[in-house]
């Protein structure tokens, strides 16, 4: 019993009084079997070969898992957590990712090195574009987006007018 509902006539041979109650109580005996047996040495392995053999033997099986698997990934959560996972992973070994991939785009033959380049840019131009046109929807966040980068250059100027101030001063004084 799951629930501690009254089993009908129609579950005479069933100790549970539900499909729902059953398929859990099912659930409960699968894990109690993995809890129990997942220490043992290949375990894994041995479900994995058994779960191939028997998609093997039937391609719906084998159809199922991939939709369910698909489902799964379409989730707005996993999909949040796997970005979380990856932008961590990438901020843990941004100098090794890069460094392959700089490795990598030097091995490669010069036509496929400017074939690479040439979709890059017109990525990089679809983009822009994309990102014009929202801003053209948008006239409230582009206003937004312009004076920030007026106080951006503001500040910029001001900061190159200061260094420029101090290199003078340090002349004046002979020190450099």
């Amino acid at each position: 019993m799951i629930c501690g509902g009254v089993i009908s006539d129609e579950r005479s041979r069933s100790n549970t009084c539900s499909e729902a109650c059953s398929k859990e109580k099912l659930q409960q005996i699968q894990l109690k079997y993995y809890v129990l047996h997942s220490g043992e040495d290949g375990f894994s392995q041995k479900r994995y070969k058994q779960a191939k053999t028997r998609e093997k033997a039937d391609p719906s099986l084998r159809e199922r898992r991939i939709a369910r698997l698909r489902e799964y990934n379409k989730r707005p959560d996993i999909v949040e957590k796997k970005r979380q996972r990856y932008r961590a992973y990438y901020h843990n070994f941004r100098e090794e990712i890069q460094t392959q991939r700089r490795m990598f785009f030097a091995s490669l033959p010069p036509d496929e090195q400017e074939e690479i380049k040439n979709k890059r840019r017109q990525y990089d131009r679809e983009y822009k574009r994309r990102f014009r046109e929202w801003l053209q929807d948008n006239p409230g966040i582009h206003e937004e987006i312009k004076a920030r980068n007026r106080m951006l250059s503001r500040e910029r100027e001001r900061r190159n007018a200061l260094a420029e101030l101090l290199r003078e001063s340090q002349q004046l004084l002979g020190k450099k």
